[in-house]
């Protein structure tokens, strides 16, 4: 039932947005045993926008997936309001801070691309970095992360950038 729950709710559909051609995506997820707290989504914000995310919450089963949906529902309800990557990550990590009796918490990893500039704008909450692929070579992402989400309620979230040209990659 949890992994029916946690696959329904996953952007399932490629390619996303067939009329585009200044982007491609595609995501997968595929859990080693049980049903996890992994998930991913994307969308975009507005026609120049495209947010994307890959997220994992600490719980597995019913719970975790329950938390995953409320952590999914908020980030992406935020990130539409208008506010700053930055600052969707700060209000999401204190709503799940709140009644978060059974200390479950989300790593994640947000990314903001302006899709005429190329500019990427990027939050990581202790989740792996991606890899980038610029000129044939791969590199990790790397910059010092932020803490967890529902980790501590008073933690202010910090802003990256990287510039992406024609042909760059996120893997």
């Amino acid at each position: 039932f949890a992994r029916q729950i946690q696959r329904s709710s996953l952007p399932s559909v490629f390619p996303p947005y067939p009329d585009r051609t200044d982007f491609a995506i595609y995501a997968s997820m595929d859990a080693a045993k049980e049903v996890g707290g992994d998930f991913y989504d994307f969308y975009l914000t507005d026609p120049k926008h495209l947010m994307f995310l890959v997220a994992d919450v600490s719980g597995k089963g019913i719970p975790g997936t329950l938390f995953m949906m409320r952590a999914k529902t908020l980030l992406k309800n935020l990130s539409e309001s208008g506010r700053s990557i930055d600052e969707v990550f700060t209000e999401a990590n204190r709503a799940l801070c709140e009644n978060n009796d059974a200390e479950m918490f989300v790593t994640a990893w947000m990314g903001l691309l302006d899709l005429e500039s190329g500019l990427l704008q990027y939050v990581n909450a202790g989740h792996n970095p991606p890899l980038v692929r610029k000129n044939g070579q791969f590199t990790y992402l790397r910059t010092r992360p932020n803490f967890i989400l529902a980790g501590m309620d008073m933690t202010k979230y910090k802003r990256h950038e990287l510039q992406l040209e024609p042909g760059d990659e996120i893997f």
